[in-house]
């Protein structure tokens, strides 16, 4: 796998959901006041993340590969 983009955040998923937690908790800046907050916060998003997105995201991983392979490492737009 001397091609392969070990890196490469178009092959990581969970770069969107951490993408998608940070987008949800910003509607909680507010109320969060210490660390205890945001870690409920937190907990309260994730279990709070539709299946359906996280289905789409596993779905996508063929095509994510696929568009990593031709660029050859390089830029996607995943």
């Amino acid at each position: 796998f001397d091609f392969w983009a070990a890196q490469s955040p178009d092959l990581n998923p969970i770069e969107h959901v951490w993408a998608y937690l940070e987008k949800r908790i910003e509607t909680h800046r507010c109320q969060v006041q210490n660390v205890d907050q945001l870690e409920a916060a937190l907990r309260e998003e994730w279990y709070a993340i539709p299946l359906s997105y996280l289905e789409k995201l596993v779905e996508s991983m063929s095509s994510r590969c696929q568009a990593v392979i031709e660029a050859k490492d390089g830029n996607t737009h995943y």
